[in-house]
C-alpha cells in the first residue's frame, strides 16, 4: 500500500509529494529505541551498552524486538560513541 500525501512546506515554495510504504508500528518502535539508546550512550560514555539497552527495553513496552535488532542497536551505539 503506497501512501501519497502532499504537504505544504514553509521553507520551499512548492508542494512535496511523499510516495512510500507506511511504516509499521514495530519498525517505528525500533527506530525510537535505537535513537534514544544512541542519545543516552553519547551522554553517558561510561555506561555499558547492554545496560543502556536493557534499561530502555524495560521502560518501553516492546514485544517484537529480536536479538538481531539488539545487536544492530549495540553496533550503532558503538559507531556513535567512537565516530
Amino acid at each position: 500500500m503506497l501512501v501519497g500525501r502532499i504537504m505544504e512546506c514553509e521553507e520551499c515554495d512548492g508542494n512535496v509529494m511523499h510516495n512510500h510504504d507506511k511504516y509499521s508500528e514495530a519498525c517505528l518502535s525500533r527506530h525510537i529505541l535505537n535513537n534514544s539508546v544512541k542519545r543516552k550512550a553519547m551522554e553517558d560514555l561510561c555506561e555499558r551498552s547492554r545496560k543502556l539497552i536493557h534499561k530502555e527495553l524495560r521502560s518501553q513496552d516492546l514485544d517484537t524486538i529480536t536479538y538481531k535488532y539488539i545487536r544492530n542497536i549495540s553496533r550503532n551505539m558503538h559507531k556513535a560513541r567512537f565516530s
